[in-house]
Formats: structure tokens, sequence, C-alpha cells
């Protein structure tokens, strides 16, 4: 099946089942046009990938996030029926009219994201020999060993024995007692340990070492263990995450064990880490406490599973919690109205990437989320951080014409990384973790603050490229054969088989 009649065919399928929540599931305020659009925009990639590593490969996760973050819970709540009645929050998502504003415009925002990015692709042939140099076998374990153990010591000490409770007060007063020198190496340390994770995760999808598959799985436990005493979700699954990606895009394939591994442990790991926060919450217990007793904390988090994912006063499920549709209608329906627009007030600091706090004290340092909730005035306590996405955050500094040239200029700088990055045209490690930066920093950072996420984009690609110029290294032909194992296979196919008796003749 073609590429056009595969992306017709699944549109199709998510058509009919749009139709037939529409007509027979439960009624709620979901527009279906919206959600059959915004499937057709994310979707499309598709239409230009060729392999799944190769330069559309940062638009297909771009565009499955985009969908998470703005249609996945419209689309289950359309289908499946709700413990209570789905709300919307704004005022602009009534169920009269055919689409809202909010909607229009995140269809606006994905439609020019997914040109612009498709422009870029065309406009630039991607072959970037520089980035062709791989790293030795040897480095890649040894280093990759280094950071991740390194770093994993580091943020262990920050936020188990130093931040033992992440409050305002904690964390401020937590940091006065450091010295530059202690900060910069715990934020280094945030930075490495996933970069550690990917360059042992590459070194053994590329080279296959019995030893390496142990190891893995002891940095995967390792990070399970240290997520569930921070606190954090993201921690926990960071690893296999990581490790899953890398090899998807090493070998261009789904690697369907490992992502059914992931799904497993997400849908097992998610209700426990839920009913951990209530439960520590209840008995005022910090990580240094959950450390301390991990099994009798564990206990206490399985026992209370029940009583947070179930009932009226159940915590938010996983699909209520990645949502942010609301929060960019509250956005929408209001700045301009009886909200201010930001006129770059939030974005501001991005002109500081570079520059230390030691050299400009006063550098601007804007907490877009929790100015998000005081001034729309959304949660009870004026230190809660709300996220306004990206998109939100465009849209509350400039209207649509920041959502336009906005999100052009995200889509344009992602097609650029995709295309220099192809991983199609050659694998190494410096594409994988320029790809893996991105991914993570911007793609599933479009839920956070622009100027945070893209300040730490840049330094981290700046650090990848030291690297880059430290480590690697032009590999001999055969080092090279035995490294790009896919490649290897794919040249082999495409040979006839050396004949017992050659054709003389020929």
């Amino acid at each position: 099946m073609n590429r056009i009649a595969l992306y017709a065919a699944i549109n199709v399928c998510f058509f009919a089942l749009v139709a037939c929540g529409f007509l027979f599931g439960p009624a709620t305020n979901v527009h279906p046009l919206y959600l059959l659009l915004l499937f057709v925009i994310c979707s499309s990639p598709m239409l230009d990938m060729r392999q799944l590593n190769d330069q559309y490969a940062v638009l297909g996760f771009f565009s499955a996030f985009y969908f998470v973050l703005y249609g996945a819970l419209d689309f289950s709540h359309l289908i499946f029926p709700q413990p209570h009645s789905f709300a919307p929050s704004g005022n602009s998502l009534s169920s009269d009219g055919v689409l809202s504003n909010t909607e229009l415009v995140i269809l606006t925002g994905g439609a020019f994201a997914h040109i612009a990015y498709r422009l870029i692709c065309r406009l630039i042939p991607g072959s970037n020999q520089r980035l062709s140099m791989d790293w030795p076998e040897r480095t890649l374990v040894l280093w990759g060993s280094i950071l991740w153990a390194v770093s994993t010591w580091l943020v262990w000490k920050l936020n188990v024995q130093i931040l033992v409770q992440v409050t305002n007060s904690v964390v401020a007063d937590a940091y006065s007692r450091l010295n530059g020198l202690q900060i910069a190496a715990f934020m280094l340390a945030g930075y490495f340990q996933p970069l550690g994770i990917v360059i042992l995760a590459y070194a053994q999808s590329r080279y296959r070492r019995p030893y390496m598959m142990p190891l893995l799985i002891a940095m995967i436990g390792t990070e399970m263990v240290y997520g569930f005493i921070s606190d954090s979700k993201g921690q926990v699954l960071i690893g296999l995450a990581l490790i899953a990606i890398t090899k998807m895009l090493t070998d261009g394939k789904i690697p369907l064990a490992r992502l059914a591994v992931l799904a497993i442990i997400i849908t097992i790991a998610f209700p426990i880490l839920q009913a951990n926060r209530v439960i520590r919450s209840e008995y005022s217990e910090n990580h240094a406490q959950a450390a301390q007793q991990i099994g009798k904390t564990l206990e206490r988090a399985l026992e209370a599973k029940k009583e947070v994912t179930t009932g009226s006063d159940r915590m938010d499920t996983f699909l209520e919690r990645m949502s942010l549709k609301d929060n960019v209608d509250q956005i929408v329906s209001r700045t301009g109205h009886d909200i201010p627009f930001q006129n770059g007030h939030t974005l501001f600091p991005l002109i500081a990437v570079f520059v230390p706090r030691l050299v400009w004290p006063t550098k601007p340092d804007v907490k877009t989320g929790q100015l998000f909730n005081n001034v729309f005035n959304l949660a009870d306590s004026d230190n809660v951080y709300i996220s306004t996405s990206h998109l939100g955050e465009l849209y509350w500094n400039y209207g649509w014409s920041g959502v336009i040239v906005g999100m052009l200029i995200i889509g344009l700088l992602l097609g650029l990384v995709g295309t220099l990055s192809n991983l199609s045209q050659s694998i190494t490690i410096t594409r994988i973790l320029v790809l893996l930066a991105t991914v993570k920093l911007i793609v599933l950072g479009f839920e956070s603050t622009i100027a945070t996420q893209y300040s730490v984009w840049v330094r981290s690609i700046v650090g990848i490229g030291v690297m880059h110029l430290l480590f690697a290294r032009q590999l001999s032909s055969a080092a090279k054969i035995r490294s790009d194992a896919s490649a290897y296979v794919k040249s082999n196919a495409t040979m006839e088989p050396e004949s017992p008796f050659p054709n003389l003749m020929r």
C-alpha cells in the first residue's frame, strides 16, 4: 500500500470512529469537525516519510504530541463515557457552532508548523558530512557510563539530600547555600543524565554487545527507583522511553517489544505514582524519608491507588493531565478582553541565553507558568505553575500574529534539525543526540515555557557540538560497516549471490 492510500485509509477509519462517537456515544461538547481536521494535519507526516528515521522523523514526533496535547482528550470523551460530565473551562468551547476560536488557533498553528517544516526539507538537501563522523565503540561505552553514573549521583544528591522537599521556600533556601560552581555542576548533571542513557542505548543498538543489555536494564531500574523517590513521573519513564526511541531511530523501524513494555509500565505505574504523590503529601514525607523507607512508601502508594483513581474526587488521568486545550482556551477567550497581551514579556529571557548570572546579576527570569496562574486566577495558591504551552504563550504575547509567525519559526527550526540530522543518510551518535535533544526539549517541551525550553536546547546543542569535536572520528571502513548494521543488511540484500559457476561469457 502506498503512502497516499495508507494516509487515506487511516483518516477514513478515524472519521468512522468520530462519526460513531458523535451519533451513538455519550453527549459531549466536542466538535467532530475539529477532531477530523486536527487528525488530518497530525497524520500528514506519513505522506512524506519513507523511513521512520528520515528527515521527517521530528515532524512525526511533533505531530503525535500535538494531537495528544490538543485532541486526544476530546476524542476520548467522544468515544468513552466519562465518570463526570465534560465541561470545558472556557466560554468559547460551547456546543454552538462548528469550530471555536480556540480550535481555529490550534488548527492554524499546527498547519503553519507543518507547512514550514516541509518547506525547509525541500529547500535544503540535507547532506552534512561533518556530522557523519562517529564516536568509536570504546568511547561510547566509557563516556556514556561515566556521564550517566556521575550525573545520576549528582541529581540524587541535589533532589534527595539537598532539596529534600520541593517547595518554594525549601528550594530558595537550599540554592542560597550553594556557590556558583555547585549550582553549575547540578545544572549540568540534569543535562548529562539523559545524555548518558542515550549514548549507551546507541552503543547497544549499533554494536549489539551481550554485556550492554544488562547494563541498560540496571539503568532503567535505577531511574525508576529514583523517580519514585523524587516523586517524578517523567524520571520513572525516561530511561525506557529514551532507550526505545534511540532503538527506533537507529534501526529505522518500530521496536514493538520495547514500546509494548513502555506502554505496560505506563499503565501500571501511572496510578501508583499518582497515589504516591497524594499519600506522601498526607504523611508529609520528603524525599530523604522516602529513600530511607522506600518499601513502606511503595506499600502505602499501592494501598491508596484505588482511592485516588476512582470516584468523584479521583486525580486526573494521563490524558487529562496531558491535555492543554482548556489552558489555551483561557488565553484565547480572555486575552485582549479582560487580560492584556504580554507583548514579548515572557519571551525576553531568550536574549540572555549565554550570559551567566555572575556577569548579569539582574538577568531576567520570567516564571511564565506562575504568571499565567496569577494573572488568570486559575488556582488557589499563587505558587502553582500552570502550563500555557508554546502555542498559548505565543497567542498571549502577540495574538494571531504570534501564532502564525511563531509556529512558522518553530516549523522551520524543527525542519532544519530533521534535515541536517537525517539518519537515513548517516547514523551517528551526534545526529541521534541532536534529534533527541530537539524532541525532548522542543517537541515534548512544547507544553512548557518557550524561554526555558529553547534556552536549554541551545546550550544542549552547543554541548553536543563540543563533544562531537572532542570524540568523533572518521571510522575505518571495517568499523563503519560493523557499526552500521542496518545499512550493511540493506546493501547486502541488493547484491546478487555469488554463483559457484561463474558465467565466463558475461
